[in-house]
């Protein structure tokens, strides 16, 4: 078998980005004068990417809010796979892995207390008032709260990654599912007569592709079937949706979402089901992308890769300045979408 790696450092960028900035700007302006058939049309588009629910209004009836937590996931490294197809002569299965590199603990840490005070901003432009930690802290039931949903700040899957979570304002990372919420869910909002939020967004660092090629020589009553694979990086940090368990299983707290619920327990909820959505920052952070033998990461030392031909580990090596920008960018992308519905909400 012959396997090949090839190393793409140019980033593609999104044909539709501008078009979609400016739908969002118009959809902004428009809400003050009536929705158009087409904004409604785009709106309820949003509504569908993002699973939007909410049964009471909380946007509108409520003018106080308190952060929970602006959590943002990292994925620093990532495994992916690909098989001939079914209707190939020779089935093989393909894996390669790319690692994040050059990125600190301190720069992670920034871009989520910048994510923090970004929602801080946007709240206010809802003329929504964002109560000190404080308060929520020290209230009587926030200590049962995270009981409840304190959560592990490194996640390693041997099925897709590793992912490191880390909270604006270094805040406890605290996740609770989409369940109709329950306990110190609703006596926390109901104590301090304000929503409760709490956003969590994961970004990714690069896309990973694999293209798989076949060839057949025949020779008398003989038959070799060639079968090669290539992986193509492209560095660009970009919102993702659900992961996955060892079992296949999508996780929901560790998906990209916001929760909220208001002193009446009434929710307004979001979600983001796409493996890969079309929040991508155009900033190019990457100093190189190479190719690297003998340094699979950790993680996939121990995955049993039955019938899988690796081709390659590649590392993307990050100017972390403009690793910290490109976050913030998609960050900001991602808000602007999520705060456009919640202006609807609150009918401004």
């Amino acid at each position: 078998m012959n396997n090949s790696l090839q190393l793409k450092n140019t980033l593609q960028k999104p044909n539709k980005t501008n078009m979609k900035a400016a739908l969002l700007i118009l959809l902004t302006i428009g809400l003050g004068f009536g929705l158009t058939a087409q904004d409604k049309k785009e709106l309820k588009e949003l509504e569908d990417k993002y699973g939007y629910y909410s049964n009471g209004k909380l946007f509108e009836k409520n003018d106080d809010v308190a952060i929970l937590g602006a959590n943002v996931r990292f994925i620093v490294a990532k495994r992916k796979t690909e098989t001939t197809s079914w209707k190939s002569e020779s089935t093989v299965k393909f894996g390669a892995y790319a690692v994040l590199e050059g990125v600190s603990d301190e720069v992670f840490q920034e871009i989520a207390d910048e994510y923090l005070e970004m929602l801080k901003m946007r709240f206010a432009d809802l003329n929504m008032n964002v109560l000190p930690r404080e308060e929520l802290v020290n209230s009587k039931n926030y200590e049962k709260l995270k009981e409840k949903g304190l959560n592990e700040t490194e996640n390693v899957k041997k099925a897709w990654g590793v992912a490191k979570t880390y909270s604006g304002g270094n805040g406890d990372y605290i996740t609770w599912n989409n369940a109709a919420p329950f306990g110190p869910h609703t006596k926390v909002p109901a104590e301090l007569k304000a929503v409760l939020f709490n956003s969590t967004v994961t970004l990714n660092f690069a896309f990973i592709g694999i293209q798989i090629d076949q060839e057949t020589s025949r020779w008398a009553n003989s038959k070799t079937v060639y079968t090669k694979g290539e992986a193509s990086v492209v560095p660009a940090v970009h919102v993702v949706g659900h992961t996955y368990n060892d079992k296949a299983v999508a996780l929901i707290e560790d998906n990209t979402y916001n929760f909220a619920v208001d002193p009446k327990a009434k929710q307004n909820n979001i979600k983001l089901d796409l493996n890969i959505s079309d929040i991508v920052s155009e900033i190019n952070y990457a100093e190189s992308t190479e190719s690297c033998e003998g340094c699979e990461p950790q993680f996939a030392k121990s995955f049993m890769k039955i019938m899988e031909a690796g081709i390659g580990t590649i590392v993307v090596q990050a100017d972390p300045v403009k690793f910290k920008e490109a976050s913030l960018d998609a960050l900001s992308k991602y808000l602007d979408e999520v705060f456009t519905l919640y202006k609807v909400e609150r009918g401004i």
